[in-house]
């Protein structure tokens, strides 16, 4: 694939996989380490990005986005940066419990009051869907203000990314968009200057090997 001289590349991936995630537990802010497994996606995610020049590789500091972002560094030789405001969504006192969404998503009803509980927990001792917001756009707005026709990757959340791609989406009209992002998936987009970003790959989990939870 030929790529534009005056673009810009974004690499966003999602960091491996944790115990609580096996478990079907809900993170947020709680800090959990890469399982054995999320460690083996880690670095098949690794050696997929093997040789790419980035200026820069931006983290989460949380623990299972900065040692997938660990694993990348030492195939791509740059140093993990870490950003406080691409911490995931704080859930408050939902935190740690069991995450319902496998038995909800089929449900179109269920989902509505699925996120209404989660935006409820917000907002009684977590964070808000607003600041969630606010703190993510303007983190990927001041990144990608400073692109300079290079090439980055933020390794990050699931709710993170999807708000950076959400926003890249609506940028170019393309608001009803939907997808998910697999932990360990990366998605890329080209941005230009003064034009729509482009998405060139989204969710990909070819490189995983069959190894992921759905």
């Amino acid at each position: 694939m030929e790529i534009n001289k005056s673009a810009s590349r974004v690499y966003l991936v999602r960091h491996g996989v944790t115990d609580w995630i096996e478990q079907g537990i809900l993170h947020g802010i709680s800090d959990r380490p890469l399982s054995p497994l999320g460690l083996e996606q880690a670095q098949l995610t690794a050696l997929a990005l093997r040789g790419l020049k980035a200026s820069h590789l931006y983290t989460s500091p949380l623990a299972r986005a900065a040692q997938t972002a660990q694993a990348i560094s030492r195939e791509i030789r740059a140093v993990p940066e870490p950003i406080a405001e691409l911490k995931e969504k704080n859930y408050g006192w939902l935190e740690g419990k069991q995450d319902l969404w496998p038995l909800v998503k089929q449900h179109a009803a269920l989902i509505l009051l699925y996120h209404a509980c989660l935006d409820l927990a917000g907002l009684t001792g977590g964070e808000s869907p607003g600041h969630f917001e606010r703190r993510v756009i303007t983190a990927w707005k001041s990144l990608r203000n400073n692109l300079n026709g290079n090439t980055i990757i933020i390794v990050a959340h699931f709710n993170v990314l999807r708000t950076i791609l959400k926003t890249e989406f609506a940028a170019g009209g393309r608001e009803s968009v939907k997808f998910s992002l697999g932990a360990c998936s990366i998605s890329e987009i080209e941005v230009f200057p003064n034009a729509p970003s482009r998405i060139v790959q989204l969710n990909n989990m070819d490189h995983l090997n069959g190894k992921s939870i759905e």
